[in-house]
């Protein structure tokens, strides 16, 4: 499985890259990714498993992510959608 992260988000979640390789000889599979992928973006919910997250003993409190809030007018949704 790869996995890729950019700088900023490796920073923001608290991804130990070290970590993360010393486990790269793990059997993985599916299964993985839904929990992985939940456990990265800090949602929380009751489908998470975290001994199905890949990266759960790779990332640090320090490094949760911070959810911002979403748009409460068209008008702000619209000048979010042409940034970038």
């Amino acid at each position: 499985m790869l996995l890729w992260f950019s700088d900023g988000f490796e920073c923001r979640a608290g991804i130990d890259l070290a970590c993360l390789e010393a486990r790269s000889g793990e059997e993985v599979s599916h299964d993985n990714v839904f929990s992985s992928v939940l456990g990265l973006m800090d949602v929380k919910t009751e489908l998470y498993n975290a001994a199905l997250d890949l990266t759960a003993a790779c990332r640090t409190a320090e490094g949760r992510i911070h959810h911002q809030a979403v748009p409460a007018t068209p008008a702000d949704a619209r000048v979010l959608s042409t940034r970038g």
